[in-house]
């Protein structure tokens, strides 16, 4: 299990209220995804277009991270 702390960065530099896609209840601006598999999808609602995610706050994990896409 990979513990990664995140949160969305808005457009305009503020940070988003996190939902999970399905759950409908607020997580605040940011939380801790437990990662268990090689890969694990999370889909979030209502991120606004032209944000960008922040990874691994206050070095969640002990890991090295390629994005791709």
């Amino acid at each position: 299990m990979i513990p990664l702390k995140m949160g969305i960065i808005g457009p305009d530099g503020k940070e988003v209220e996190l939902k999970l896609k399905g759950d409908g209840k607020s997580l605040g601006t940011d939380t801790v995804l437990r990662c268990e598999n090689e890969e694990d999808t999370f889909v979030f609602e209502n991120v606004p277009e032209g944000s960008v995610p922040s990874l691994l706050r206050d070095f969640s994990a002990p890991v090295v991270m390629t994005v791709e896409g």
